[in-house]
């Protein structure tokens, strides 16, 4: 339970990093490259396709994910004064969309892998 509840905090974590992240970007030849964005789908990815091994495929890739999900919905809420932390443009959908899918689809891959952990033998390669 402890395990899980980590879990969750590292979902939120990364959810708080990936807000700092993903609105950096560079201007090459006038094209505008939002590699903050690319690079926090990225780390969400990996975090939650990592938070599977310690606690078990479903249970640790859907409490990160579940920490993450939540976090999101929650700072992107609408306000009077405009918006909070998450910005309503392209890059703030694309955080928010494709962070889901992102996180789907780590949470899907984890679930269909072969379990690894203690007394379980790690599949041959």
């Amino acid at each position: 339970m402890l395990l899980r509840a980590g879990l969750v905090l590292l979902g939120v974590l990364l959810a708080l990093l990936c807000l700092i992240a993903y609105r950096q970007a560079w201007y090459v030849a006038g094209v505008l490259l939002p590699w903050g964005l690319a690079l926090a789908l990225l780390a969400t990815y990996a975090t939650v396709r990592a938070a599977a091994y310690p606690d078990g495929p479903a249970a640790g890739a859907m409490a990160c994910g579940a920490g993450w999900v939540v976090t999101m919905i929650v700072l992107f809420r609408p306000r009077d004064e405009g918006d909070y932390l998450l910005a309503a443009d392209v890059r703030g959908y694309g955080l928010l969309l494709g962070g889901m899918l992102v996180v789907t689809a780590a949470v899907v891959r984890a679930i269909g892998a072969p379990a690894v952990g203690p007394g379980r033998t790690p599949p041959r390669l």
